[in-house]
């Protein structure tokens, strides 16, 4: 069963995030929360709350869903990858 306690610590959040290849900047924006929260959960005996811990777990259970969520890949430079404009031929 996907429980939302024990809640995830600093480590295990950042595991979990290495493991989905996600970005910090990225689960805020899932999350519509500011980048500092997720880095304030992420710094050393931070702990990420319930609803985060649920919804990592969720993602590490089922990563699929991270298609559905649209979840962009690391671009490596700390900022996920955006979606390039498509132009049309005129």
């Amino acid at each position: 069963m996907i429980s939302a306690t024990p809640h995830m610590t600093a480590a295990e959040l950042q595991e979990a995030l290495d493991r989905l290849d996600i970005e910090q900047i990225e689960l805020a924006r899932l999350l519509d929360v500011t980048p500092q929260a997720v880095h304030k959960w992420l710094r050393n005996g931070g702990k990420a709350p319930g609803y985060v811990s649920l919804f990592v777990r969720l993602l590490l259970a089922r990563p699929e869903l991270k298609g559905v969520l649209d979840v962009r890949p690391r671009s490596g430079r700390g900022r996920p990858v955006r979606p390039r404009k498509v132009r049309q031929a005129a």
